[in-house]
């Protein structure tokens, strides 16, 4: 059976899709096999949260710059962003403790850990996407148009990111055998 993404592309085979993983995440090369899997996730899981803790790191800057032009009311919009940064991040990092069966070596099946790669692939993607919004973001030399447009290409990212690790979640439920 060919397995094709969401515009009608044959994907990649799995070991190529984890090996384009591996080149996004430092130290993941070591658990390459599907024995691994858990272990696996943990790393890309970690990965993810620790760019977003990156990213937390750009938006606290771009509000230190809101607060020394006193635009308060941006300012609490990007703490919103930062709020909303911190539940992913620790939704994320923490995300599969319960669903450790989902994990069992003789309950995952290559379709499901298909779909569980790609998920982590676009998450990386949509991640780096974000750190890179956030180094773009204005200075103190920005007018108020500007650092609200960029905040709310922010918040848009997050959304996305967001989506990506509901149906994460989603996609273990399932095979973990757990309602959602």
């Amino acid at each position: 059976m060919v397995d094709r993404d969401q515009n009608g592309k044959v994907k990649p085979d799995l070991i190529t899709r984890l090996k384009q993983m591996s080149e996004k995440v430092p130290g993941l090369t070591a658990f390459q096999g599907r024995e691994k899997v858990r272990e696996r996730d943990k790393i890309v899981r970690d990965h993810i949260a620790d760019k977003l803790d990156v990213a937390k790191e750009q938006v606290n800057k771009f509000k230190q710059a809101l607060l020394g032009k006193m635009q308060l009311g941006l300012l609490s919009d990007a703490d919103r962003v930062t709020s909303q940064l911190d539940r992913l991040r620790e939704k994320i990092r923490h995300e599969t403790y319960g669903y450790t069966g989902a994990f069992d070596e003789n309950r995952i099946l290559e379709p499901e850990l298909n779909k569980l790669t790609d998920y982590d692939l676009q998450l990386l993607e949509k991640v780096d996407s974000f750190v890179a919004a956030g180094k773009a973001l204005p200075g103190e030399q920005a007018g108020e148009q500007e650092a609200k447009a960029a905040v709310d290409a922010l918040r848009v990212e997050l959304s996305t990111i967001a989506e990506l690790i509901d149906r994460r979640r989603d996609a273990l439920l399932n095979l973990s055998g757990k309602e959602g």
